[in-house]
């Protein structure tokens, strides 16, 4: 997508780039967290989402980190993330598809590492198993979509790089370095995939080795009328960008 090698002045402005790569009439990007964009050997950098709301020309689309989930009555909503816990202005707010905020968690849901990550959650009531964490869970009392929100640590805009496939280290910015949201079916024997998307995605790259290394992570666009588009990454340069989507085209 990006050249490597363009001057660093266009890396502030790479959020534009992606817009290119979604068409007319198209909805969600779908995501259901950082072990996807970055399983186990995944090259490049780590592009930590960017939560929260203050907007700038960097970030036009500010938000939350919000991501969408559709649940069936009975079945099993999963949260966490890297910052749950650490203080700040951490947290995770889960409203119902009535508008009603069911998740207001400042502790639960950590992600401690990397081990962690890959191996996520444990299911309601599962012993210990390896690495899998324990995240927030919510029954769902009503079939529908929820919204979850990832509230960062602080205000200031990430800056930390670490490798997609490499440990990292927390750091008290807008970042968070991984996050996660999972179903259960209701009988709790087996995490459903597929249910997670969200309309805009705030990542960023951090701004050290900027020349060298890029983000390889791929996401998959579904459009109105039912097509899937796989989007590669390729090396994306930018310190800061945005993916989202849009019924307009080209613009």
């Amino acid at each position: 997508m990006i050249n490597n090698k363009l001057p660093k002045k266009f890396y502030l402005w790479s959020w534009l780039l992606p817009v290119l790569l979604f068409f007319s009439g198209i909805s969600p990007v779908l995501a259901d967290g950082s072990k996807d964009l970055y399983p186990a050997g995944k090259s490049g950098v780590r592009g930590h989402l960017r939560a929260h709301t203050g907007t700038n020309n960097n970030w036009p689309f500010a938000n939350h980190g919000t991501h969408y989930v559709y649940a069936k009555a009975g079945e099993i909503i999963t949260l966490a993330s890297s910052v749950q816990g650490l203080g700040g202005n951490a947290k995770i707010i889960l409203i119902d598809p009535n508008g009603t905020q069911v998740v207001n968690n400042v502790t639960a849901g950590n992600i401690a590492n990397r081990s962690a990550e890959l191996a996520g959650p444990l299911r309601m009531g599962e012993s210990p198993n390896g690495n899998k964490y324990v995240p927030i869970y919510h029954t769902a009392t009503t079939s529908g979509i929820y919204r979850v929100q990832f509230v960062g640590r602080g205000t200031a805009d990430p800056s930390h790089q670490f490798d997609a496939d490499a440990n990292w280290t927390q750091p008290t910015t807008s970042a968070i370095m991984a996050w996660d949201v999972s179903v259960i079916n209701s009988s709790n024997s087996a995490f459903i995939k597929g249910r997670v998307y969200t309309h805009v995605l705030n990542l960023s790259n951090g701004n050290q080795n900027v020349d060298d290394k890029g983000f390889d992570g791929i996401l998959y666009v579904l459009t109105k009328d039912g097509y899937t588009y796989r989007v590669d990454n390729n090396g994306n340069n930018g310190i800061w960008y945005t993916f989202y989507v849009n019924n307009n085209g080209f613009v």
